[in-house]
């Protein structure tokens, strides 16, 4: 039951992000969602891995910057239309 309610809690936050995202997009250029944008889910991430204590191995880490190059990338083309 607790994985079922993290995977709606998941669901839930990335479509209020992408909702929000789209929103604002058409006030702000695309790009500068982005940098508001990217900084609060890194700082999201940092405070996850500071009460956990410890962060994810290596090559987590690298797979997750190449990611993150793909997943931006994304965006922006998903914010212009």
């Amino acid at each position: 039951m607790f994985v079922a309610a993290l995977a709606l809690a998941a669901a839930v936050s990335w479509g209020i992000g992408d909702f929000l995202g789209g929103l604002k997009s058409r006030a702000l250029r695309p790009v500068a969602v982005l940098i508001v944008a990217q900084p609060i889910g890194g700082a999201l991430l940092g405070l996850w891995v500071a009460l956990r204590g410890q962060g994810p191995p290596g090559t987590a880490v690298l797979w997750a910057c190449l990611a993150s190059v793909f997943g931006t990338t994304g965006l922006i083309a998903f914010y212009r239309g």
